[in-house]
């Protein structure tokens, strides 16, 4: 086989000679097959659909009636107590007036002790027989006028009236809306005598309501049986007070008994509802409603249905697809072979266009052939063949000749050897060009030895030109950058020798402050000496480097033989240079710290410092000791100290908190997010 620079000309593809006849009746058998399953399918899926609706929408209505039913217990239970109240309470004031006792303190009195026992009542009050505020559970003013309250007049106009729920009003002194419950007094001859009324929180009836979970958009509205509405959660004031006689509840379904359910649009929101009403058993005047989103009724469903769609429309794709797929096979088939010429043709052009040289060598009667693309990057002619091996080893560099030829025997001796490598071959210029070659054999005879290779070539001189200009650059930046980190630790420790000199002539406190400084300088110090030797500059072995600042503190502020022992329990953590730096001055912060003032007089004891990742991944920093513990003014002076400050903020710019020990003793913590920062695989660090 040969191969050529020039594509040749594309061969046309091979026309299919059924009759007409087969054509359409292959065609149609699968048309019909495909559209009964696709019908039958959808209507089944259609019919499961309307059934689970028809249950879901039932089985709301169920779930909404019990509801209702529960809602109106509550509700009956309520005004139940407040009837028992004003009856005991009624009853208390007829004992006092027997007794001579009753007076506004008395009376008042009285009315507390009952209204303790009503949470939801915000007051009691009583009037006499002409509207007059005569007692009260609060500070209300006497001689207040309700007799045009409607309560009032229902009880004046009406001697048998007993327990009766007004429609909500507003109040007169707090401008607040109240639902009155309200019982008549009577006189020792039976005459009416005023009305003793409990002022209700409307508010109270929603809290308890919301006890009950209705889901998104549901809905309670308590009405009297003249469509007065008393009260509605969620909250509605515009409707407060207001009659609705045009709901069909009053129009149609009340009509037809106590309790019942329907379906409506909400006449405060327009939602669209499952309502189930139910007169109270103790009130019949009262009516509850109870309301339940449609869409919310019907969301388990909405899901399945689009669920089933979905898979349905899914099944019928895939029906669709297999009877087009069956309908084209034979088609399919018979451009097979014209399909695998154009693809050899095209793979021709797409390695031209690449610059990829193939090659092919026939190792029985020892021909090789190239593509001219080959033969360009070499800088030779097409006509030319290397027809030898020796030959062909001859353009390889000398330096790399040895391993060429040991992987080409290997490929051409052992039975699974890879044949690939990198090699330098000669231009016809006269230059060396990197190239890239692999193969594989593709066949052998009976003894098993290869009896064809073939391969690639392709030409990585600029690929490799640019990895040697990257890694020059890489090795100037490394060394840059070492040497800025050098000089800034000799920088640093010219300024801790300057300070050191001045506090060699400074007062004492001076000279403790000086020291400080010493100490916070030397271990930003130690950072860059760390990363000047390590030649990491991507991140920072935070153990050894606070290993280094603790022992440094040490061996500067305790004396040779002190019974002061300092303990590292420093675990393998990598960080940041932005981290380092502050978890240095945090640790020579609180160690010296320790060392100043946790062993008075010579005192022994251990200094600990802990290094740890958390199961969350995150860092914490602890320093403690065995000293004497933190001072009792420990929380008045460490507003005072430069150091603890300082320590609070580089913990806060660290991201995390500062965690104090308990007074009997010096701890102290710091845990932040430090992820560990990685080296690229492709980049050498720097030789320390």
């Amino acid at each position: 086989m040969r191969f050529n620079a020039t594509a040749s000309q594309s061969t046309p593809f091979l026309k299919v000679s059924l009759t007409q006849g087969a054509d359409v009746f292959w065609r149609r058998r699968i048309i019909s097959l495909a559209t009964v399953a696709i019908v039958v399918s959808g209507a089944l899926v259609f019919w499961v659909l309307v059934s689970l609706r028809r249950e879901a929408l039932l089985s709301g209505e169920r779930l909404t009636n019990s509801l209702a039913h529960v809602i109106a217990e509550q509700t009956t239970r309520t005004f139940q107590t407040v009837d028992q109240r004003l009856q005991m309470a009624a009853a208390g004031l007829d004992r006092l007036d027997a007794s001579g006792e009753l007076n506004k303190a008395t009376a008042g009195e009285l009315l507390k002790s009952h209204l303790r026992q009503l949470p939801f009542v915000r007051a009691l009050h009583i009037a006499d027989a002409d509207g007059r505020l005569v007692y009260g559970s609060d500070d209300i003013g006497s001689g207040v006028e309700i007799a045009d309250r409607a309560y009032f007049q229902t009880h004046l106009k009406t001697p048998g009236a007993a327990f009766h729920i007004g429609a909500p009003e507003v109040s007169r002194t707090t401008g607040t809306w109240f639902i009155s419950a309200s019982w008549p007094l009577r006189s020792p001859t039976g005459s009416f005598a005023g009305v003793i009324v409990a002022v209700i929180e409307p508010k109270y009836f929603e809290r308890l309501w919301r006890e009950v979970d209705l889901g998104v958009g549901g809905s309670v509205v308590l009405f009297r049986h003249d469509a007065v509405m008393v009260m509605r959660t969620p909250w509605d004031e515009g409707g407060m007070g207001k009659a609705f006689p045009g709901l069909p509840l009053f129009t149609h379904w009340l009509r037809l008994g106590p309790t019942g359910t329907f379906q409506a649009s909400g006449a405060f929101d327009k939602t669209t509802r499952i309502f189930a009403y139910r007169a109270l058993p103790t009130q019949p005047e009262m009516v509850v409603v109870v309301g339940r989103s449609y869409d919310f009724v019907l969301a388990g469903w909405a899901k399945s249905r689009n669920l089933a769609i979905a898979l349905w429309g899914l099944a019928s794709v895939l029906v669709i697809g297999l009877a087009l797929f069956l309908s084209h096979a034979w088609k399919e088939h018979r451009k097979t072979q014209s399909r695998v010429e154009e693809m050899a043709q095209r793979l021709t052009l797409a390695t031209d266009a690449a610059s990829i040289g193939v090659w092919d060598w026939n190792l029985e009667t020892d021909q090789w052939f190239a593509t001219d693309t080959y033969f360009a990057m070499l800088g030779t002619r097409p006509t030319s063949r290397h027809a030898r091996r020796d030959e062909w080893l001859e353009r390889v560099h000398p330096d790399d000749r040895g391993g060429v030829a040991a992987k080409m025997e290997a490929a051409l001796t052992l039975a699974d050897a890879p044949y690939q490598h990198e090699t330098r071959l000669r231009h016809a210029d006269g230059s060396y060009r990197w190239m890239h070659v692999a193969g594989r054999v593709l066949s052998r005879n009976v003894a098993g030895r290869p009896t064809r290779l073939l391969g690639v070539m392709i030409d990585m001189t600029e690929s490799k030109n640019a990895e040697d200009m990257l890694r020059s650059s890489l090795r100037e930046r490394d060394a840059l950058l070492k040497e800025v980190h050098h000089r800034v630790k000799n920088n640093l420790q010219v300024v801790v020798s300057l300070l050191r000199l001045e506090s060699g002539r400074s007062v004492p406190a001076a000279r403790a402050v000086l020291k400080d400084m010493q100490d916070r300088i030397q271990a930003m110090a130690l950072l860059h000496q760390t990363l000047y030797r390590t030649g990491d500059f991507a991140r920072v072995h935070l153990a050894a480097y606070l290993s280094r600042v603790s022992t440094q503190l040490c061996r500067t502020h305790l004396p040779a033989e002190s019974p002061v022992v300092l303990e590292l329990d420093l675990l393998p953590v990598h960080v940041g240079l932005d981290h380092a730096i502050p978890c240095g001055l945090i640790a020579n912060e609180l160690v010296s710290n320790s060392l100043k003032h946790a062993f008075p007089d010579d005192r022994a004891g251990v200094i600990r410092v802990s290094l740890r990742r958390t199961v969350e991944g995150d860092v914490r920093f602890e320093v403690s000791d065995t000293g004497i513990g933190l001072p009792g003014d420990f929380v008045s002076r460490k507003a005072e100290s430069l150091g603890l400050q300082l320590v609070g903020d580089l913990a806060r710019q660290l991201g995390g908190a500062l965690e104090i020990g308990p007074p009997d003793r010096f701890g102290f913590a710091v845990e932040f997010k430090g992820a560990d920062p990685k080296v690229p695989a492709n980049v050498a660090a720097a030789p320390s």
